[in-house]
């Protein structure tokens, strides 16, 4: 579903012509812009917090050869991009917007609120087709044929593979999974940048298998906690945990009672310089390209 590399072409940017923009870059956006708030309809007016979907074939074409100019360097110099997405689809602008707005909240049956779901992040788009699967893609992109996603230096085609995903249902996999992805996302962050978008999707899945073994193993549900243990896996060893070092202090966190205010951060922050030396150099090496999860 993802190609990975494709080179920036202002033909290829006119073939998906409907922008995702997030409500950071709004007020940077020219007022007289045809700019349609991509919303649940439960939010009404209150729509600051929102991204919102333009047509860049709409603009003059000035403005959409400076959008575009504007889009190719913030790619290349790996910074924050303006647009989020960019969306082919023969249905209207309208009809996406609303189609987008009827995905970008989810109400999990366990809480009394519904959750952004903050698809349009391009970092975590690229991780949604191991976490939804072809159906799942289908049901999040539905009249949107296929997406440019700004990422990691380059842009990565993703297509939609199936005509519809209408029987597709969020499980508790995919809750447990999209609940992690900010947690693997501040672990991502704070590493070497990838050097492409198909090693960042590599290392979020590998990521997110350290996280699954700190919640289920463990126990681990903030989400402070979890990115440390994240962090420590990837700096350290990604069996860090298995070290006498660290596996005793699992034990007294096991332990640990509520009056104790005592947490993973709090323990691992006993461990010093020297200690962690040895968690690295005690443990056998692992081979390049295993799967940690």
């Amino acid at each position: 579903m993802l190609e990975f590399g494709h080179q920036f072409f202002h033909r290829h940017v006119l073939a998906h012509p409907y922008a995702l923009i997030d409500a950071a870059w709004r007020d940077e956006l020219p007022l007289h812009w045809n700019c349609l708030a991509v919303a649940p309809s439960f939010l009404g007016n209150d729509l600051s917090r929102c991204p919102v979907l333009i047509d860049i074939n709409s603009l003059a074409t000035h403005e959409a050869g400076a959008l575009m100019d504007s889009l190719n360097v913030q790619v290349a110099a790996r910074e924050d991009t303006v647009c989020s997405l960019l969306l082919h689809s023969k249905s209207t602008l309208r009809e996406v917007a609303k189609h987008l707005g009827s995905r970008i909240a989810i109400h999990w049956p366990s809480e009394s609120s519904p959750k952004q779901f903050r698809f349009f992040d391009p970092g975590s788009f690229l991780q949604l087709p191991q976490v939804l699967g072809e159906e799942g893609m289908s049901w999040l992109l539905g009249p949107i044929s296929s997406v440019l996603v700004p990422w990691a230096g380059q842009w990565t085609f993703a297509s939609n593979e199936r005509s519809n995903g209408a029987g597709f249902r969020l499980n508790a996999d995919h809750r447990e999974a999209l609940l992690l992805m900010g947690a693997v996302n501040r672990v991502a962050m704070q590493l070497e940048p990838p050097e492409s978008a198909a090693a960042w999707v590599d290392q979020a899945e590998r990521i997110r298998g350290h996280l699954k073994r700190a919640l289920f193993q463990y126990g681990l549900v903030q989400q402070d906690d979890l990115v440390a243990f994240g962090l420590h896996a990837c700096k350290w060893h990604p069996f860090f945990d298995k070290h006498p070092l660290v596996a005793d202090l699992m034990v007294k966190l096991r332990n640990v009672k509520p009056e104790d205010e005592l947490d993973y951060r709090e323990l691992t922050a006993r461990l010093n310089a020297d200690d962690w030396a040895k968690v690295q150099s005690e443990l056998p090496p692992i081979k390049q390209g295993k799967n940690f999860s």
